[in-house]
């Protein structure tokens, strides 16, 4: 099976929100937070929460699609280094959709511990990368897929000289760790005055610019399968 790298678009909000709710629909925060929710209305609230990314300067990202098919397989945004104005800044930042059985203390949880991670070690978001989301489809997991769209998230940064950090759920910190992140921190908070039994663990970590040649000169072509 062959993919293509593509850059990400505004059209595939559909498609990046179905393969964020069927990735993330075993993780234990993420299953924790939509609570009783369908999928349906877990969607459109992904969807909600994505859409105003692609109307500010400082997004972008990239997708991989089966060649055959032309269904996405894969996709990962990237914050570029950028002083936002507050009218964008507002437009990101909008007030999260609200859906029937989403947990609203498990939100207020990530806001407290998830947010504030990156910048406690010295995140810029007018100077450095922040990664936004990694997502491979359920059916192409441990095919490679996420190590190739770090890669090329990390050619950009590369190119940039700048430090890319990250906040990484616990089954992405050991691959992003060998793409070249130092691990910043774990943060492990306890989801049960939330109504829910156990703890979730975000790992903070940075990756710092290396030469393009050396980043680069094994990641895979665009038209040819990761493994």
């Amino acid at each position: 099976m062959a993919f293509t790298l593509e850059p990400l678009t505004k059209e595939d909000l559909d498609d990046m929100a179905a393969i964020q709710e069927r990735a993330l629909k075993n993780d234990f925060f993420f299953s924790s937070w939509r609570g009783t929710a369908s999928d349906e209305d877990t969607r459109a609230f992904i969807k909600h929460w994505h859409e105003p990314r692609f109307s500010v300067p400082n997004f972008m990202g990239f997708k991989l699609v089966d060649q055959e098919t032309r269904e996405m397989a894969a996709w990962a945004g990237l914050n570029k280094p950028y002083e936002l104005s507050a009218e964008d800044a507002a437009r990101v930042n909008r007030p999260m959709l609200e859906v029937e059985g989403w947990n609203s203390a498990v939100r207020d949880a990530m806001e407290a511990n998830i947010g504030p991670l990156a910048a406690k070690y010295g995140y810029d978001p007018t100077k450095h990368f922040l990664r936004v989301h990694t997502m491979v489809d359920l059916k192409h997991q441990r095919k490679g897929l996420g190590r190739w769209l770090t890669r090329a998230c990390n050619e950009v940064a590369d190119k940039a000289n700048q430090p890319t950090y990250i906040r990484a759920r616990p089954d992405a910190c050991a691959m992003v760790q060998k793409e070249g992140y130092e691990l910043l921190e774990h943060v492990d908070f306890d989801l049960s005055p939330c109504g829910c039994n156990g703890i979730a663990r975000i790992s903070g970590l940075v990756r710092y610019p290396v030469p393009l040649d050396a980043a680069s000169k094994d990641l895979p072509e665009n038209r040819v399968s990761p493994d």
